[in-house]
């Protein structure tokens, strides 16, 4: 499987209560799908510095047809190959920073930042 750090972050999602670091809009390596969770590899840019993360979503709602996905963001290293199989344990390989939502629609991570 290939390291985080050499994937193509394609796809644009926002993060809405996922703190100061990743909270906002963000590439992920995958597409938000309509009817699953999200779980995937997200990436920002900190000083320059780039970082990625895991989101494991845990549930999925639709806001006016856009697509929200409730989950944990798990900060992880740029050498990071494999998807967990489900929700990571906090720890060396997958350290939790954020309970969050993750959307495509900017009208619905507007709704979800009261809820930060």
């Amino acid at each position: 499987m290939t390291r985080v750090g050499e994937r193509a972050f394609d796809h644009r999602v926002i993060i809405v209560c996922g703190g100061e670091r990743w909270s906002g809009p963000l590439s992920a390596d995958r597409p938000l799908p309509e009817d699953a969770p999200f779980r995937g590899f997200v990436t920002t840019s900190d000083a320059g510095i780039p970082r990625f993360a895991w989101i494991a979503g845990r549930t999925l709602s639709h806001d006016d047809g856009a697509v929200v996905t409730e989950g944990l963001l798990y900060e992880v290293s740029e050498r990071q190959r494999d998807d967990p199989p489900g929700i990571p344990a906090n720890g060396r390989r997958f350290r939790q920073v954020a309970e969050m939502f993750v959307t495509g629609s900017e009208t619905a991570a507007e709704r979800l930042r009261a809820a930060c």
